[in-house]
């Protein structure tokens, strides 16, 4: 070890009996971030024992469980269990939201602790690296001539391949210097039960009503069980987007899983993963097939051993695809998957081999606590509201069933409840170090239930995750008006004019993401911008907009819809120019509490060139892009209480 030892992630070096320690700095980990908690790491090993340095993101932290189960604890139980002595020791170093460039830093550092094996599970987060990037003028050439959806596709999935080879071959490279034996797992995410949307990107002007005419009959088609027609549709979308948007992956994979084609079904949903990897709108970390390619391709010379949870399941498990079943959300693992994936990992590293993975052994699930379960199960539930997967009935039902199921197993998840609701009632005054915050992370044992309205609920007003704890949960009434009213007192108007155009405000989950960077003026990649208007239902309101459609539309102009609660208030004509309309909203077309404030953009020709043009411009000028139809921008949406 070098005489001047550096830092392991939080954990810091400091002189104990003459040796070098490292003591893990709770304060520097206010979000319990880090999964492993050993207070101390040292880098002297009992004789005989193999350890292991175990690195990874999210999904490797036990992400919805950490501290209390993650996929290193089941993996060393997996270990024990195979070996007649207690040869293994694991050390945890995953960290949520560690990205590459730390990964690889953190690999280096860890070998102070003079290890055996290296074990890095990652992957899932190195696709939305790529779009924070953005392409750049160094890359102008690459997207000269015809500006398509399939040319900036290629360009991030070639990106994300390159960095997989960058990383891989540092891993490989400190591995063989320390002679250190390296595994790599390839993360297994949640393709069948998460919908992945974002807009379509740039599709040709001439084409593009008719794909967004095609994405709605084919919705409705799915609903009819109608899934050939739903299929037509998809393929018909796809000939138009280039195979380059989610919604149409999607839907295909849909209408080819309901014909019982698993095979076609699960190409689609990996399809749909490797669409929605690169949109700057919303990130949602998954691994891409690119990525995964690239790091099958470099562990075949066998310089390192490779654990391919995908093979791993697919063959487990060859009539099913991953979804529910073995995921909380997008890719972190239920306690079923994380025993899955410890199976397939200490196949791998130990010689004792486990059997044939067919059913889920019981060491997991009996090792966690029913409040930790539970705890699990309920931000699951309100995460899959939140970022609006629980749109569709089916998925809805699925979300309330599972809150229920966490209440059931740990009755007191009611008082849980309640407490969240409290800390939502602050919202932006709310921090990790904040009263509400505290008592929440003490009643969660310390799991990422506490982190969800810091990190994740806190950035909107969230109507539909309150109404579905009241509902699920049957919420005592009392304490649920009390957060209600407190909202209402803070976040309607009174003797003040109230903006709701920003991003706190927005209705929907990803115009939130898509306006918290950009600027004060809201943008709308979508058909429709919807914001939260709080109120007691007993005053009337007067509502000032000053709005505008995109500005490459030139000489165009349309008509706005203006919707509350689904109901028309009025219609506005609107043009690229900054145009200001005022309405009234009477007290009777109000709700108690939410309610939901809508404008329904015009859809209007535009022209190719213009919009590639602009966004080649802004690659030269090393400006931010966005690949998306930008329908309407609205620069102040104020709402006044009229007395």
């Amino acid at each position: 070890m070098q005489n001047e030892p550096e830092d392991i992630g939080i954990w810091q070096p400091t002189r104990k009996n003459g040796k070098w320690v490292f003591l893990r700095q709770n304060q520097l980990d206010p979000e319990g971030l880090w999964s492993g908690r050993l207070p101390e790491l040292s880098p002297d090993k009992e004789a005989g024992c193999k350890r292991i340095c175990f690195l990874g993101e999210s999904a490797a932290a036990g992400y919805f469980y950490a501290p209390h189960m993650t996929p290193a604890k089941a993996l060393e139980r997996k270990l024990s269990s195979n070996s007649s002595i207690d040869e293994f020791e694991i050390i945890d170093l995953a960290c949520v939201d560690i990205d590459a460039t730390r990964l690889v830093d953190l690999a280096l550092k860890s070998m102070q602790l003079n290890p055996d094996i290296l074990l890095v599970f990652a992957g899932n987060n190195w696709p939305q690296s790529m779009a924070k990037r953005m392409p750049t003028s160094k890359d102008a050439g690459l997207l000269a001539g015809d500006l398509r959806a399939n040319t900036l596709a290629n360009y991030y999935h070639k990106a994300g391949a390159s960095l997989a080879t960058a990383v891989v071959e540092d891993l490989k490279q400190i591995a063989k210097h320390f002679e250190v034996e390296l595994i790599f797992v390839i993360p297994e995410i949640n393709l069948k039960d998460w919908e992945r949307h974002t807009p379509p990107p740039l599709l040709p002007a001439s084409e593009e009503e008719r794909w967004h005419s095609l994405k709605t009959d084919a919705l409705n088609k799915l609903e009819e069980r109608d899934f050939d027609g739903c299929l037509n549709n998809a393929k018909s979308m796809q000939h138009i987007d280039q195979s380059c948007a989610a919604s149409s992956a999607r839907l295909k994979g849909e209408a080819l899983l309901a014909k019982g084609e698993l095979e076609g079904a699960r190409d689609a949903f990996r399809q749909e993963v490797d669409a929605r990897s690169w949109s700057p709108l919303l990130f949602t970390p998954g691994i891409t097939q690119p990525i995964a390619d690239r790091i099958r391709a470099e562990a075949k010379p066998s310089s390192f051993c490779l654990v391919d949870l995908p093979v791993f399941f697919k063959e487990s498990f060859p009539r099913v695809i991953a979804g529910d079943q073995w995921f909380l959300d997008y890719c972190h693992f239920n306690l079923e998957g994380m025993e899955l994936a410890a199976q397939a990992m200490a196949e791998k590293i130990s010689s004792n081999s486990t059997s044939s993975a067919t059913t889920s052994e019981p060491n997991t699930l009996a090792a966690t606590s029913a409040k930790v379960q539970a705890s699990a199960k309920f931000a699951a539930a309100i995460y899959q509201t939140h970022s609006g997967q629980a749109k569709r009935l089916a998925k809805r039902n699925s979300v309330r069933k599972l809150l229920q199921e966490a209440q059931s197993t740990w009755p007191e998840l009611t008082a849980l409840a309640s407490d969240y609701l409290e800390g939502m009632a602050l919202l932006k005054a709310t921090d990790a170090l904040s009263e509400p915050f505290q008592n929440l992370y003490a009643k969660a044992e310390g799991t990422i239930v506490s982190r969800l309205y810091t990190k994740n609920i806190a950035n909107k007003i969230d109507p539909e995750v309150s109404e579905l704890l009241r509902s699920a949960l049957t919420l005592d009434e009392t304490t649920y008006q009390t957060y209600l009213q407190t909202l209402i007192e803070q976040h309607s108007p009174k003797s003040h004019p109230l903006k709701i155009n920003e991003h706190f405000f927005s209705w929907d989950l990803a115009q939130a993401w898509a306006n918290a960077r950009n600027s004060l003026i809201h943008h709308s990649y979508e058909e429709e911008s919807s914001f939260t208007l709080l109120s007691k239902g007993t005053c009337p309101y007067h509502c000032k907009i000053v709005l505008r459609i995109s500005p490459e539309h030139k000489e165009s102009a349309g008509k706005a819809k203006i919707t509350l609660n689904d109901s028309v208030l009025t219609e506005l004509h609107i043009s690229p120019t900054w145009t200001e309309h005022s309405f009234p909203i009477n007290a009777e077309q109000l709700h108690y509490g939410f309610n939901k404030l809508c404008i329904q953009w015009p859809f209007l020709s535009q022209s190719d060139s213009t919009w590639t043009e602009q966004l080649k411009a802004n690659i030269e000028k090393d400006l931010p892009i966005v690949p998306f139809r930008l329908f309407g921008q609205i620069a102040e949406l104020e709402i006044s209480a009229i007395t």
